[in-house]
């Protein structure tokens, strides 16, 4: 069992923090006018650690919006 301050926990909770700023961003703006310097000031984190995450805006956006997908594909 990991602890609460385990690797992998942490990396999850860093995933899902850099989810819900692009989530919070993209209901204040337009896609187009959201930066990943935009993402990781709101995820409170460093641009590395983004990176680690993700491979750039695109990739939040399609992680962001998959739940809604397959939804409306089911």
């Amino acid at each position: 069992m990991q602890s609460p301050a385990s690797p992998g926990r942490q990396s999850a909770a860093t995933h899902a923090a850099i989810l819900r700023a692009f989530t919070t961003l993209a209901l204040e703006r337009r896609y187009e006018a959201i930066r990943v310097s935009d993402i990781i000031r709101a995820a409170n984190m460093g641009r590395s650690t983004f990176y680690e995450h993700f491979t750039g805006k695109d990739a939040v956006m399609l992680e962001a919006i998959a739940p809604i997908l397959l939804a409306l594909a089911t």
